[in-house]
């Protein structure tokens, strides 16, 4: 019975509610127009949600996944700035290093000299010097030059090596290479010839592509 009431009852509140329109609903129940403007209400609701708030939340969304982008690029800018930086203070250090080296470097090779301090120091360590001859510039490379001598000389084993080391502590900046030591039978001595290089800085510096090679 009580079924069959409340069954009445909503098919009365659908019929009304049909015929609500914009004339006749203030005279309507209040239930019936709760629900119309509970419909309404939703309505509007859902109206406002398409064309307002869903653009502006993928708006929003777009904007947040471009700023993260955005932040992702400057920490690895702002990485490779730090990189750089440090890389640029080291060239400066590398750079002044090799200014400091480059000052050490004689302005002029004074072969005269160098030629008579090797036979000063031969006397000195019982040494014959049977040749010193200054050869060709056969290498300029971006910052210095090198002037190379072959030197020819003759002694026992210790006065050979007491002049070796004479001629390494002398003020001059000499590199030694190209050994050749043999007895000599003339002399039951050692014959000793050697390549003797001074360096000397370029006044007129190239480019390292434009260094002669050996």
């Amino acid at each position: 019975m009580k079924m069959d009431n409340l069954r009445l009852s909503s098919q009365r509140f659908w019929r009304t509610l049909n015929q609500v329109n914009r004339h006749n609903i203030g005279s309507a129940p209040s239930s019936v127009q709760a629900v119309v403007i509970a419909l309404v209400v939703c309505v509007m609701a859902i109206v406002v949600w398409l064309v307002l708030i869903s653009p502006s939340m993928t708006k929003r969304s777009a904007l947040m996944s471009q700023e993260r982008v955005l932040i992702d690029d400057f920490a690895r800018s702002y990485q490779q700035l730090r990189l750089l930086e440090t890389r640029k203070s080291q060239l400066t250090e590398e750079s002044q290093a090799l200014d400091a080296r480059l000052a050490q470097v004689p302005k002029s090779a004074p072969m005269t000299e160098i030629i008579s301090m090797i036979h000063t120091q031969a006397s000195q360590a019982s040494v014959q010097v049977q040749s010193a001859t200054v050869q060709p510039m056969d290498k300029t490379q971006a910052h210095i030059i090198e002037r190379p001598m072959m030197v020819v000389a003759t002694g026992d084993y210790h006065a050979l090596g007491r002049w070796l080391v004479a001629i390494d502590s002398s003020e001059y900046l000499l590199m030694m290479g190209d050994y050749e030591l043999m007895a000599d039978g003339a002399s039951n001595r050692l014959r000793l010839t050697m390549r003797l290089v001074s360096y000397q800085a370029n006044n007129q510096p190239v480019s390292t592509a434009q260094e002669v090679k050996p």
